[in-house]
């Protein structure tokens, strides 16, 4: 099994941290596009999945309140926003959206 790393300010039960990265995995896997950005990252998404993403927001909502996510919906294609202002939170949104080992 893969140690799991999750920023201090999480409130996620240690028992339900796995579920939540399988979670994360899912949507990753459904991502056409990701942007970096300096507090956050950028990404696109098939407007299916759009309320998979939102509810999937409203859950980490509740355990880790540093993040902010923001669902813009159009024709064919969505795109949301995770962004935070906690350093810790910043490393596990690039670390769960970036390519290779960082």
């Amino acid at each position: 099994m893969n140690k799991i790393s999750i920023p201090i300010e999480c409130n996620i039960p240690a028992d339900d941290a796995e579920g939540r990265l399988m979670n994360w995995r899912s949507i990753q896997s459904q991502v056409s596009s990701v942007v970096q950005l300096k507090n956050g990252i950028s990404a696109k998404i098939p407007s299916a999945i759009t309320q998979t993403i939102r509810d999937f927001a409203a859950a980490e909502a509740e355990c880790c309140p540093s993040m902010l996510f923001e669902i813009t919906e159009s024709a064919g294609e969505s795109s949301f926003q995770i962004t935070s202002e906690q350093t810790d939170s910043v490393k596990a949104i690039h670390s769960l959206f970036s390519e290779g080992d960082n």
